[in-house]
């Protein structure tokens, strides 16, 4: 119960802003998670982030990915910055705005590759001699989380609404060995570089987005009670 108590002492006695830096200060623990791991969220290094091979499949009506990476490096995602933040609480009803932007964030990987990304194959199979690099400079993430809150402590969060902007300032992308073709990797490249900060502001990509966060919110609100997600909030 004094968990409980700490947590009421702080959203009872700090204002909106208070409010803020509850969630700024949790933000600024994250980008030190993200660096070092942790153990309680079961959070692995994820900056800089690698992987000796890496499997994705996606599966949602715009895109359409079938990957194996291999030699997988990230670097940067711990580099946000915290543009405006905040945490609204009532009775059944918890929100939070993120409003965070990324200066540059870097990868890059050997690859194969099957998918299809709005009307656009796309395809690689030689994974020891295809690469891919890109550096994405000032990603914006700017979300506002609705969710629904009921049983109290002991009831579960389900998210109601999000509304979302994204926008990129650019993408430097290079790839080879799509469709097999150094030529035509080069063109593609070239045109992806091109299209990616339109694509990421274009109302369709975002609506997959919010379809994508709100499921896997979801998938893992369930695992946790309101008081459970509280107990993690101190202790982070």
């Amino acid at each position: 119960m004094s968990c409980c108590n700490a947590w009421a002492a702080k959203t009872n006695f700090l204002s909106k802003s208070g409010q803020n830096r509850i969630i700024i200060e949790f933000l600024d623990k994250l980008k030190t998670a993200l660096k070092t791991g942790h153990e309680k969220l079961g959070l692995p290094v994820l900056d800089p982030y690698n992987a000796d091979q890496l499997e994705i499949k996606l599966n949602e009506n715009m895109i359409s990915l079938n990957a194996l990476l291999k030699k997988v490096n990230v670097n940067g995602l711990s580099e946000f910055d915290i543009i405006n933040t905040d945490l609204q609480i009532s009775d059944q009803r918890f929100t939070l705005i993120f409003h965070l932007s990324w200066p540059l964030v870097t990868a890059s990987t050997n690859y194969s590759i099957n998918g299809k990304v709005d009307v656009f194959e796309i395809y690689g199979n030689n994974l020891w001699q295809h690469q891919m690099k890109m550096a994405a400079e000032s990603f914006v993430f700017d979300a506002l989380l609705d969710f629904s809150m009921k049983n109290g402590l002991n009831g579960h969060l389900k998210v109601k609404d999000i509304k979302l902007n994204l926008s990129l300032k650019s993408l430097d992308f290079h790839a080879t060995g799509l469709y097999d073709n150094d030529v035509v990797s080069a063109v593609l490249s070239a045109m992806i570089s091109y299209l990616a900060p339109k694509l990421v502001s274009d109302d369709t990509f975002i609506n997959e987005i919010k379809q994508l966060i709100s499921k896997l919110l979801d998938n893992f609100l369930s695992t946790k009670t309101v008081l459970e997600l509280i107990l993690l909030i101190l202790s982070f």
